[in-house]
Order: C-alpha cells, then sequence, then structure tokens
C-alpha cells in the first residue's frame, strides 16, 4: 500500500530547476569559458541537486568536466567561517579562468566572499553566476553578482488566474 503525503494535493509554485542548469552552462558555454564549477545550496535541497544534475549535464554534452563543491559538513553549517575556509581552498586549487555557477544568489554571495578571501579576482580568474536575481544580494556584492532571472512574481500572478478559472468552473457547477 502506498500512502501519499497529505500536502500531496496542494498545488505549489517550482520553477524548471533543470532549465536553469541549462540555462548557466549555455551562458558559460558562450563565453567561451572553459573550465567549471558547481557549489550547491548547503543543505542540499532538491531544487539544488537538479541544478548540479542538469548544469553538469550540459557541460558533459559539450566535451567539459565540472568540479562540484562537496556540501558542508555539521560544523561548518553552524559556522561559515569554517565553509569560507574549505570553500577558498577548493577555488584555489581548481585551474583558472574558472565560472562558477551557485545554485542561488545567497550561495553565489559566498563564493564571491570565498573568492576574495583567497585572493582570486572577479570576474578576471572566476567568474560567478548566481539564480534569483535577488537585487538585495546581486547589487550589494563586491563585486555585483551576476544572476539567472526566475520570474517567480509571474508564476504567481498565472497561479492566481488559474486558480480564479477553476473556482468559477466549480462554482458555475455548483449553481447548475
Amino acid at each position: 500500500l502506498v500512502t501519499k503525503h497529505p500536502l500531496s494535493r496542494c498545488s505549489r509554485i517550482q520553477c524548471d530547476s533543470s532549465e536553469v542548469g541549462c540555462l548557466a552552462a549555455k551562458h558559460f558555454l558562450a563565453n567561451d569559458f572553459e573550465r567549471f564549477a558547481f557549489v550547491g545550496e548547503p543543505s542540499g535541497m532538491n531544487w539544488s541537486r537538479w541544478r548540479q544534475e542538469a548544469f553538469v549535464r550540459r557541460l558533459q554534452e559539450s566535451g567539459h568536466a565540472c568540479a562540484v563543491y562537496q556540501p558542508p559538513d555539521t560544523d561548518e553549517l553552524a559556522e561559515w567561517e569554517k565553509d569560507r575556509q574549505r570553500m577558498s581552498r577548493w577555488l584555489r586549487k581548481l585551474p583558472k579562468p574558472l565560472a562558477v555557477f551557485a545554485a542561488n544568489d545567497a550561495r553565489g554571495r559566498q563564493v564571491l566572499n570565498a573568492c576574495l578571501a583567497a585572493d582570486l579576482p572577479v570576474p578576471y580568474e572566476v567568474a560567478v553566476l548566481g539564480v534569483n536575481n535577488d537585487i538585495m544580494i546581486c547589487e550589494t556584492s563586491q563585486p555585483p553578482l551576476s544572476s539567472v532571472a526566475v520570474d517567480m512574481v509571474q508564476a504567481g500572478y498565472a497561479a492566481a488566474e488559474l486558480l480564479d478559472k477553476l473556482m468559477r468552473k466549480t462554482l458555475r457547477g455548483q449553481q447548475s
């Protein structure tokens, strides 16, 4: 007997994380990068994994390898400075120039911070791309963070429109 999660019948909005990963790879490839890395969301959320898988797959299809930053351990999750030190060492060891895709803007900012600590000039030796185009993160980062824009506001409007249509259909069915 297979039971479903109680919330499985609820609607949700979810961006196509695989497409986001492909877009990031295409962007870097179009800009003639040959060395790549991925830094995922620290707690390993599904959307981060899907972005990683699509990014790596698209690069492999183009004949390129991709280094993947291993998730932080418990101590590193509790203290960013420990994770930053490991990330800085990892980034320093990778061949340059390097294109780094971060699973989201918050992680992208952390990559920029690790590059600064490792004395790696961005964007000259390391290019960093995040996701969500969060203005508060992207514009206040040093240097500013480039990001894949995911239009969740428009998705919310589309979901509301669909809900309205479903409710109107249900209401018409009850009035008959």
